[in-house]
């Protein structure tokens, strides 16, 4: 999801004549609000200027705007982050600040030079942006269950592993939330915090200045919190501390960019070069990815027709009756336990006893709700692995990674594929961001 580029449902948009490019900018920007988006990618081409909204971790086209705009829209941006104006042929980066309807954002700058020009992208900070709960996130039944056993946990590590733009933060300041409290100690030790949760104290890490991965982290276990939010562990150094401390005393959440639980685990195996220290440490391993939520409001049921029901049976081996049982079980568990307002009003079931029968998409045009793109926000997909003996063992022993990628994965309460289908068999999301499914 994270390198989807997408068109708008609506048509992109060009520039009003003798408009100022203060006042495009400010129209980018409240679009940008308007439309929930993360990220604003500034793209000069040779014949336009093209202006791309990240939202629920896909790219969607928004604007276009004439070329000749492209360097009088850079200055604006460089000079509203106070950049070098004169510095065109190198990278810059800053932050700066932007109000929209007496409400501050932070946003942060990036500028990379290319033939035809600057190419610009600037992230939006929400300030008081609040976590959802870990059911809205997208979490629920057995894999729920999983993650909140481990977050009780007196001491110990939770990996929670995905790409850029594929949720890991929200899911660790979900975890966060779930865990703060007044009689508690949380510490963050990030980058950049995407949400900010009353009680808990953050410490930004900035390389740059000084403050590196494990000097920050050093930093806040000195003052003995409960729990720490680590939001990567990119060294040896940031690694052996962490699993140290979770040995000792604190429950650390880390997240991770490996592309799957397997690799999260194995990358840290590699860096902390302690497989016994890391196997009594561990206690969950989580990956994830965003899909586009159908909006509630307009999306669409249909039946499936006999070809896509042969290709979904063949991908999910529905022609074996136990895993058609096993299917129908785990949809009517999410139809239980999911959010009331998540689920279609009359919710139909997607499976019979002959397969597949009936998937949900957006409606073409979307409605008023979803600014007429037909989804809303993104749900979470989600794979998680409770670490139990067996899965210890064979991280201590020596063996091969094929055995341990094998262990990880027989130990995963679903997949993440399994996940993505019961939640388009319950009108959360479309068939198409199914991972591994090819329309």
């Amino acid at each position: 999801m994270g390198g989807t580029v997408q068109n708008s449902t609506n048509s992109p948009t060009a520039a009003v004549p003798d408009e100022s490019t203060e006042s495009i900018w400010r129209r980018i920007f409240r679009q940008a609000i308007r439309t929930n988006a993360t990220d604003i990618h500034i793209e000069p081409q040779i014949d336009a200027l093209i202006v791309r909204f990240r939202r629920q971790g896909a790219l969607f086209t928004d604007l276009s705007l004439e070329a000749e705009l492209a360097r009088p829209l850079a200055r604006q941006l460089k000079q509203l982050a106070g950049l070098d104006l004169r510095q065109t042929k190198t990278p810059q980066e800053s932050v700066f600040t932007q109000i929209h309807n007496h409400h501050t954002y932070h946003l942060s700058v990036n500028t990379m030079p290319l033939v035809s020009g600057e190419r610009i992208v600037v992230h939006i900070d929400d300030p008081v942006a609040q976590p959802p709960e870990l059911t809205a996130i997208g979490l629920w039944g057995k894999s729920l269950t999983y993650l909140q056993n481990a977050l009780a946990a007196p001491r110990g590590l939770i990996l929670i592993s995905g790409p850029n733009h594929s949720g890991v933060a929200t899911t660790l300041a979900g975890c966060a939330a779930a865990l703060c409290s007044p009689y508690h100690h949380v510490a963050s030790v990030e980058e950049n915090a995407a949400y900010h949760v009353p009680d808990m104290t953050y410490m930004a890490v900035r390389p740059s200045n000084g403050m590196t991965w494990p000097r920050v982290l050093r930093m806040q276990l000195k003052h003995e919190p409960e729990v720490v939010i680590l939001g990567n562990i990119p060294d040896r150094e940031t690694a052996e501390i962490a699993i140290e401390a979770a040995n000792r005393q604190q429950l650390i959440l880390s997240g991770s960019r490996a592309d799957s639980a397997s690799l999260a685990v194995t990358q840290l195996l590699r860096l902390s070069g302690n497989p016994l220290d890391l196997a009594a440490s561990l206690r969950l391993v989580c990956t994830q990815r965003l899909a586009p939520r159908l909006c509630p409001d307009c999306r669409e049921a249909y039946p499936v027709e006999a070809g896509l029901q042969n290709r979904l049976a063949q991908m999910f081996r529905l022609d074996r009756v136990e895993a058609m049982t096993r299917l129908q079980q785990l949809e009517q568990e999410a139809i239980n336990q999911m959010p009331g307002d998540q689920l279609p009003s009359a919710n139909k079931i997607g499976t019979d006893r002959h397969g597949i029968v009936r998937l949900w998409r957006a409606k073409a045009g979307g409605c008023h709700s979803c600014h007429k793109s037909g989804y809303q926000a993104a749900v979470g997909l989600f794979e998680v692995i409770p670490v139990n003996d067996s899965l210890k063992r064979q991280l201590i022993q020596p063996s091969s990674m094929t055995a341990l990628y094998e262990r990880i994965n027989a130990e995963r309460v679903s997949s993440l594929a399994v996940d993505a289908l019961i939640k388009a068999l319950c009108g959360l999301i479309a068939i198409e961001y199914v991972p591994g499914f090819l329309y």
